[in-house]
């Protein structure tokens, strides 16, 4: 191979990626699970029994989901004007999150390919990152179970204070918005989110394992 890059050049392209691909991993399994119509469905099913409720309930959250992914399409109606602010201030967060992802897949795209074109071991060093990758996404995945087993409720409470001004995330029980997002709803998507991770970064490991020490 005509140019090979230095160990040094090497080890910082291959932390970018790895931390580039467990950022991008993360945020996938976020958003795979916040866009999970169907978990919804099986969630107010086990809750309500009518399935007129169901129903309404269900339409809801496709229409909540179809803002938050950036359509045109517009918030319930039914919504009071302070459920309509904290939505709009939710949809901010997806789309920069949403924003973050998509530039992460952008710039790892050219950094995996240097790593790629320029080293002695391709396969070794792709293999290495997917490894590293699943595996720092499996600490941080235990991380998030710590705080989930510690208690939601003081997690919950402090990401809203992080993303959200005081005050404007907070809402009366009889609220549109809390009947059709009560607290276990958010307990049962964690869980969701939680699995996805698992699922997703033990593909990374198997991919990263097979690359490194068994692809020739």
């Amino acid at each position: 191979m005509a140019h090979v890059l230095k160990p040094r050049l090497l080890s910082v392209l291959k932390g970018a990626v790895i931390g580039s691909l467990t950022i991008s991993l993360l945020l996938l399994s976020f958003f795979l699970s916040a866009y999970d119509t169907g978990f919804y469905a099986k969630f107010v099913e086990k809750r309500l029994p009518n399935l007129q409720e169901r129903q309404e309930r269900a339409i809801l959250h496709k229409e909540i989901m179809s803002s938050l992914k950036g359509t045109d399409a517009d918030l319930p109606a039914s919504f009071d004007s302070e459920e309509q602010a904290h939505m709009e201030d939710v949809k901010k967060v997806f789309f920069w999150l949403q924003t973050i992802l998509n530039i992460l897949l952008v710039l790892t795209a050219p950094l995996i390919a240097l790593i790629f074109l320029f080293s002695r071991n391709r396969a070794k060093e792709i293999g290495a990152i997917l490894l590293s990758s699943g595996i720092l996404a499996l600490v941080l995945l235990i991380v998030f179970a710590g705080f989930l087993w510690l208690g939601f409720g003081h997690l919950f409470d402090s990401m809203h204070k992080v993303l959200f001004v005081e005050g404007t995330w907070v809402f009366p029980e009889e609220s549109i918005l809390i009947q059709l997002y009560p607290q276990d709803f958010f307990v049962s998507i964690g869980f969701l989110i939680a699995r996805n991770i698992f699922f997703i970064a033990n593909i990374f490991i198997g991919a990263g394992i097979y690359s490194r020490y068994v692809f020739v």
